[in-house]
């Protein structure tokens, strides 16, 4: 009886969303596209990208209410 061998599987990427809380007045194209190219680099799909201009984080969500909410829309 003979058993055939299969190839080995890809792994599934995982999936995953960029979160970015940036300093008013700055461009985070470059920061988010090289956060892009790590997931890629670690099998995670990015299926979006989030950001806000803020002084700093907030201390407890990261992001303020309004994106949280819009997180949540979009998880």
């Amino acid at each position: 009886m003979s058993t055939a061998r299969s190839a080995p599987r890809e792994p599934t990427p995982e999936r995953g969303v960029i979160i970015a809380s940036l300093p008013p007045g700055t461009d985070g194209d470059e920061g988010l596209a090289e956060m892009r190219e790590i997931l890629r680099t670690a099998t995670v799909d990015a299926v979006a990208a989030l950001t806000q201009h803020r002084r700093r984080p907030d201390p407890r969500t990261y992001l303020g209410p309004g994106k949280i909410d819009e997180l949540r829309e979009l998880l």
